[in-house]
């Protein structure tokens, strides 16, 4: 009974492995060579070069379109990595754009099918990401219908010794360079145009198959009175290729090393001394051991160079060679053709480095330089940390975003608001260039938050549109997203969180100046302006935004803005209208209350000269919104309601005792008003209990100056 009750929980978990190795045997399921001719009559696209292959993949996914300065960018979703959440990127939408209009010309073979890519951009700015989703996508692909890609085998009947003795032994021998199956057809005498015709009219096949299976489909053919049909009826299958990193098939990566340690038999192969003993001569295509070369290996697919600015000269020759002429040359053959995608990348330094060597000009001419330079825009700066959190979350780590009771009962540790965006614009601020001409006056933040989208200072898209363009630096400096990440790590696994069960953004910004201290790919003129100047800006923008908490806290009652408005909509209405207003209490009509109504709009920084303008705008605004049926309410005019909060926070600072939340000494009034701002920043904001005492400390020391300094 027991035994039956185990096997029942076991059953669901064998179905698992049962229906992978259905998948499994469907995808390796040999066909014949002419039972692959209908299958490319039918669907061309199986032929299709690597470049293609690669493009199609990412189109797959979809795209979207949106404008930015006035800019249709494209939006290439396969980015967005669903398949591979860690990887996301974002924030550089126009990198990618230039990309994929580079890899969509490679695709359908004009220059750049002959180029290098070459993703240039400093430290941490996704280059590495960027090859890493295009390998996992193309694994993925390369299991699917639409990314079907094939390529032959050599088999031999168990009783066929002569047969067997041309396969080594062996009774399927696969093809060593994942080749297409019709290059096999050779090109001599026409034959390979002749099939293809009727294959498919308009297909056209480049490049030969490899020495290996020139030479077997020589010898069977030889063995068959030239009769090249039955060679190929008899020995030739056509399997799937399932393409994978680790497995190096179709896949393949390059990181240069001391030359001393490394030579070009490591991209071109080496003879196979183990099989030399076996067939007798160096020159013999089955002693050679092609998969030792990362060229071979990722034929039909992909291969990627890491630092590959740092390759030696006998590497350098042979990859230019294999870019601009699709072959290479490897000891005993002639050159053998490729069909790959090749891409690189390196950092700016070493780039910069390119540039001023004479002698990697021919380098320079064969590549596609594509810049990655960090992300600008304070949104999605966040989003990449908010990205790299939740993973953190998932392997264990217990952290919340928001207080609460029971999380803080199982151990949680909370990050307060604001932490994770000051760090990110922390990380923004320091890959902003200064006022350039034109904007000399432009400051940092501004500067951020014009990039994120918002409308400050009167700057349109058109101004901001030019000073992007003449920063053309920017984004190719500063500190990676991985620098704050780990500063936030840093802080999270700290003992003083672990003993507060919380973390500010304060903590994070004293973090920051200590790994930047400590940090060995910044400058001295880096560190020192990051320091004197970046960390005080962030600093200023995290206590504009710690006094907007308290504000909102101090001011939540919605009802007493409501009031407030009111006041002030009925005092315009008179004033436009030259008449009066009724005093509820003593019920005497009223000159409009000039001073109330001044005290609202200079928080909006109206002027004397300008405030008929403003209050027949507001007028207007109520009535274009009647006219359209929509109702007009105290936050239907984004200025006012802000003016209204300020006007409303300053009566209600007054009316507290700041400098008394430092002291013991605090009348009842203010301990009222700060208790409730407290359990507003723990219930509606979400900052811890600890936090937010922290919050209302440092933000009333600030006003407690501002008291001291009326007082004198």
């Amino acid at each position: 009974m027991v035994n039956q009750e185990h096997q029942s929980q076991l059953k669901p978990l064998k179905d698992v492995l049962t229906r992978r190795t259905d998948i499994h045997r469907s995808r390796m399921e040999s066909i014949t060579f002419w039972d692959y001719l209908k299958m490319v009559g039918k669907d061309p696209r199986v032929t299709r070069n690597a470049r293609r292959r690669i493009y199609d993949m990412v189109l797959g996914y979809g795209t979207r379109k949106f404008t930015s300065l006035k800019e249709e960018i494209t939006h290439y979703n396969f980015f967005d990595a669903e398949f591979s959440p860690g990887d996301r990127i974002m924030g550089i939408e126009r990198p990618l754009m230039d990309l994929m209009s580079n890899v969509r010309a490679a695709a359908f073979n004009y220059g750049q099918a002959k180029r290098i890519f070459l993703l240039h951009g400093p430290v941490g700015s996704a280059k590495s990401t960027i090859c890493r989703l295009l390998k996992k996508g193309l694994e993925l692909y390369s299991r699917s219908d639409e990314g079907a890609k094939y390529t032959i085998g050599w088999v031999a009947d168990k009783d066929d010794s002569e047969a067997l003795e041309l396969l080594g032994g062996e009774e399927f021998l696969p093809c060593p360079l994942n080749d297409e199956p019709l290059r096999l057809l050779p090109e001599e005498d026409g034959i390979r145009e002749e099939m293809l015709k009727l294959v498919c009219p308009n297909l056209y096949i480049q490049g030969s198959s490899n020495p290996l299976n020139r030479f077997l489909l020589r010898k069977f053919t030889e063995r068959y009175d030239g009769d090249m049909r039955k060679a190929i009826e008899e020995h030739v299958r056509v399997t799937r290729v399932i393409f994978s990193e680790k497995d190096r098939i179709g896949i393949g990566t390059f990181q240069p090393r001391d030359e001393k340690d490394q030579d070009s038999t490591e991209l071109t192969g080496d003879i196979d001394y183990r099989k030399l003993s076996l067939f007798g001569s160096q020159n013999d295509p089955r002693a050679f051991d092609y998969r030792y070369g990362e060229f071979y290996a990722a034929n039909g697919g992909m291969l990627e160079f890491i630092e590959i600015l740092k390759l030696g000269t006998a590497f350098l020759y042979d990859l230019l060679g294999a870019t601009q002429e699709g072959n290479v040359k490897s000891k005993g053959f002639g050159l053998i053709d490729l069909d790959l995608f090749y891409i690189g990348h390196t950092n700016h330094e070493e780039y910069k480095r390119l540039k001023e060597n004479e002698y990697m000009k021919a380098l320079r001419d064969r590549t596609v330089k594509i810049d990655i330079p960090y992300n600008l825009s304070l949104k999605h700066e966040i989003a990449i940390h908010e990205r790299d959190l939740d993973i953190s979350v998932k392997e264990g780590v217990k952290v919340a975003r928001k207080f609460s009771e029971e999380k803080e009962k199982k151990g949680h540790i909370f990050i307060s608001p604001h932490t994770i965006e000051i760090g990110s614009a922390f990380g923004v601020l320091t890959r902003l260039e200064p006022g350039t001409k034109g904007f000399d006056s432009l400051q940092l933040l501004t500067k951020m938050r014009l990039y994120s989208g918002e409308t400050v200072g009167g700057y349109n898209e058109d101004a901001v549109k030019e000073m992007a363009r003449l920063a053309k630096e920017e984004g190719m400096h500063g500190v990676s997203p991985r620098f704050v990440l780990d500063c936030i790590g840093n802080v999270l696994a700290s003992e003083n969180a672990h003993k507060e069960r919380q973390v500010s953004g304060f903590m994070l910004l004293k973090e920051i100046k200590r790994q930047l201290i400590n940090s060995p790919l910044l400058l001295e003129s880096e560190i020192e302006n990051f320091m004197e100047h970046i960390v005080l800006i962030t600093q200023d923008e995290l206590e504009r935004r710690l006094k907007k908490d308290v504000r909102e806290a101090i001011i939540h009652d919605a009802e007493a803005i409501r009031v407030l408005w009111n006041k002030y909509i009925q005092n315009v209405k008179a004033f436009g209208e030259g008449g009066k207003v009724r005093n509820k209490y003593t019920e005497q009509d009223e000159n409009p209350d000039e001073e109330l109504m001044r005290s609202i709009e200079e928080k909006a920084n109206v002027s004397e000269s300008n405030k008929k303008d403003f209050r027949s705008s507001v007028m207007n605004n109520i009535a274009a919104r009647v006219i359209d049926g929509k109702n007009f309410d105290v936050s239907s005019d984004e200025d006012l309601y802000r003016a209204l909060q300020d006007k409303l926070f300053e009566d209600a600072k007054h009316s507290i005792k700041w400098s008394s939340t430092m002291s013991s000494d605090v009348d009842d009034e203010s301990s009222r008003k700060l208790n409730a701002a407290r359990q507003y920043l723990v219930e509606k904001s979400g900052y811890h209990p600890r936090a937010a005492q922290d919050v209302l400390d440092h933000i009333g020391s600030l006003f407690a100056r501002g008291e001291k300094s009326e007082d004198k």
